[in-house]
């Protein structure tokens, strides 16, 4: 996942899936950059992901594991 950011205050990248579970958080520590995730131990289906600081969402997508 490709993000930029402003404030590295308490900055994370969250993975959910459809049923609300969050599946993986990983901190940031670089103000922009990319997040690679394996998701070879993920189900099939779709899953979220969200760019959290300061616990307010700054920007959702979502992806495919076939």
């Amino acid at each position: 996942f490709k993000y930029q950011i402003e404030n590295l205050t308490n900055a994370a990248i969250e993975i959910i899936d459809l049923l609300g579970g969050k599946i993986e958080q990983r901190f940031i520590t670089d103000f922009k950059g990319i997040e690679q995730v394996n998701t070879a131990a993920y189900n099939k289906g779709i899953y979220i992901y969200r760019l959290v600081s300061k616990n307010k969402i700054i920007a959702v997508n979502k992806f495919a594991v076939y």
